[in-house]
């Protein structure tokens, strides 16, 4: 009897057939389903969009806090590091101009503070640091360094966009609220003392009127000049001659971001017989309940370029002292300095006091 290749195993023959159609069958499928997924995906749905995206045709500005401004409208967004969250970074304002009703003039300091962000959910919150206590860690009080304390939460714009990547992920947050608002500083002159003749002139903050003039960005600090107008339609008297017209009212201010310093500065306590500007400071843990408020004052360091010049500049200055000194001496010239006694040396101090004056 003559068989096929495979009619020796007719049912073996069989099972590939069947195998071989439902291989088939599946791939077949398995394509249709996927054409019919994308078919029904509704139009109005699209890809997630990054920060670069978003921020298509913006102007950017790189610094401490990358800031990229919408031509258009003005609406500025600000990208934050995951790196930074929790960071503690230096808020400084100050008046680039306005009028004394306001409670502003050229050059007026404001208010300064330390801020951090804080991711919450979907939003990154601006938070301003209590610095008004310091807890030794060596006594127990300072685990309850937390209790009783409230922390401000100035603003807490939300997320629109996040760029993920295994260096971390980088947040993009619209700044109106934080610097077009008074959630950052309190821009207008309020109510003191139930006195209300300033807010009667003043009023309100217009938000349509109000929005970033210029937004310097450098490697350590953002700083974000604002025009804030105030109006006030029924405006009883317009006040000084400096206001032009008492229903609007704008107010110029910069507001720095400053990257907090690496090296830690040694506190300096104050002295009531020297004229410092300084801060108080509350200490829980020590045990003399007296000695718990003490008061620092404030510091800054001189580094670098600056600190030469003026090193070299009192240098020079005591180098034409000397020498100045010496060539009104003659009798003296071939000492190192006049005596005090010497009435050559009672002469040239009024002139070390101009030459002084002068060079420094």
């Amino acid at each position: 009897m003559n068989y096929s290749a495979f009619g020796q195993f007719p049912f073996i023959s069989c099972l590939k057939r069947v195998a071989a159609a439902l291989s088939a069958l599946l791939a077949f499928c398995a394509v249709a389903a996927a054409e019919d997924e994308e078919s029904e995906k509704p139009e109005g749905i699209a890809e997630k969009e990054g920060i670069a995206q978003k921020t298509e045709d913006h102007i950017f500005s790189e610094g401490l806090f990358d800031i990229y401004q919408d031509p258009e409208s003005g609406t500025a967004f600000m990208v934050v590091d995951e790196a930074d969250l929790g960071r503690e970074f230096i808020s400084f304002s100050y008046s680039e101009n306005g009028v004394l009703e306001a409670g502003h003039f050229r050059g007026a300091y404001r208010d300064n503070r330390v801020l951090k962000f804080e991711r919450k959910y979907d939003r990154l919150q601006l938070i301003n640091v209590n610095t008004r206590f310091h807890f030794d860690e060596d006594k127990a009080v300072s685990r309850a360094s937390e209790a009783n304390i409230s922390p401000a939460i100035l603003a807490a714009p939300k997320i629109i966009t996040t760029d993920e990547s295994d260096d971390g992920d980088r947040y993009l947050i619209n700044i109106d609220q934080i610097f077009l608002g008074e959630g950052l500083h309190k821009v207008g002159p309020g109510n003191r003392g139930g006195r209300t003749s300033s807010r009667s002139i003043i009023g309100g903050l217009a938000p349509d009127r109000t929005g970033y003039k210029e937004i310097r960005n450098y490697p350590e600090n953002t700083n974000v000049i604002i025009d804030y107008t105030f109006s006030n339609p029924d405006a009883a008297f317009g006040g000084s001659d400096a206001i032009t017209d008492p229903r609007a009212v704008t107010v110029t201010m910069q507001h720095s971001f400053i990257a907090m310093p690496d090296e830690e500065f040694v506190p300096r306590k104050d002295d009531y017989r020297i004229g410092y500007f300084f801060e108080k400071v509350t200490d829980p843990t020590h045990e003399a309940q007296s000695q718990q408020l003490s008061i620092a004052a404030h510091r800054w360091s001189p580094m670098g370029v600056m600190q030469q010049k003026a090193l070299s500049k009192w240098k020079a200055w005591r180098a034409r002292t000397r020498r100045s000194r010496l060539m009104m001496c003659p009798e003296h010239a071939s000492k190192p300095r006049c005596e005090g006694s010497c009435v050559w040396s009672s002469q040239t101090r009024p002139m070390n006091r101009k030459i002084m004056m002068k060079t420094m």
